[in-house]
């Protein structure tokens, strides 16, 4: 009989979790801006098999034989699947961006960005040095992550930007920037044994504790504007919440060492708000 677990380790590893994570936060976003309706089935395959494409060809690029830890040991037993999630995904991805060819202006930059993120893992001149010039992977990483979640759906439906849209930006931004910087200090050793370069090399725990304290403050200044930009009550609520489990469980974050609690709890906070959002709808519908 095959273990529960061995399933619960393909969908996480395999990176079907994080492509969840993007498309709900992607609806989210539509939720809280109010353009739901616009988002149409190609857009998410769109966000769906470009995640799965960077996903698949990082990891599969990551693999080694001397991680011992259980994402490396699945990742090395599993390449040839993550190769074929990546050709793949990489094949229904060129589809949907021809149906997207209107929008190349922020595509294909996107498409140059998140290329760039895993460049320096392949063993080729001139992508490894890379490397050495990636000061800063946290806030890029972050970046390109909220440029895919915010900007993407306001940009493939054809809204006008707004103050609103501005401060939201912001506010995602920040929340996954802090979780970022927790998946990094757990990895400064690693990146610096591969000569990559990691901000949170230069903080101790108690410094970046610190700094991903300032970052609640400011996403708390963010989301008291949402609020003032007519957020629903629940809404906030469900921005918020996220943010704060973070730095509840903060001491957690930035000494464990395990792939379940940074991969499947600390990834999940990404979508956290979609999550207790949909949580609220259904008591709604029940109630």
């Amino acid at each position: 009989m095959v273990s529960p677990m061995k399933y619960a380790n393909a969908f996480l590893f395999s990176n079907l979790f994080i492509v969840c994570c993007a498309l709900l936060m992607c609806w989210y976003t539509a939720q809280v801006l109010d353009f739901e309706a616009a988002l149409s089935l190609d857009f998410y395959g769109f966000v769906a098999s470009a995640t799965m494409s960077s996903y698949a060809l990082h990891w599969y690029l990551s693999a080694t034989k001397v991680d011992e830890s259980v994402r490396g040991k699945w990742t090395m037993r599993h390449k040839k699947s993550l190769l074929f999630l990546f050709v793949f995904s990489t094949i229904i991805c060129t589809y949907f961006c021809f149906i997207f060819r209107a929008h190349w202006v922020v595509l294909v930059p996107l498409a140059l960005l998140t290329f760039l993120y895993t460049a320096p893992k392949i063993p080729v001149w001139p992508f490894y040095m890379l490397a050495k010039k990636a000061y800063a992977k946290t806030f890029y990483l972050s970046a390109i992550w909220t440029i895919v979640t915010v900007i993407l759906p306001i940009q493939l439906t054809d809204n006008q930007w707004n103050g609103l849209f501005y401060c939201f930006f912001i506010n995602r931004f920040l929340l996954i920037y802090a979780i970022c910087l927790c998946f990094d200090f757990r990895d400064r050793n690693i990146d610096e044994r591969s000569s990559i370069l990691n901000i949170t090399q230069f903080f101790t725990r108690r410094q970046l504790a610190y700094l991903i304290v300032f970052c609640g403050v400011l996403f708390g200044f963010t989301s008291y504007f949402l609020w003032l930009k007519s957020i629903s009550n629940i809404h906030i609520f469900c921005i918020v919440l996220p943010f704060i489990f973070l730095l509840f469980t903060l001491r957690k974050s930035l000494y464990s060492q395990s792939d379940y609690w940074y991969y499947f709890v600390l990834d999940g906070l990404m979508m956290g708000s979609s999550l207790a959002y949909i949580v609220y709808v259904f008591l709604g519908f029940m109630f």
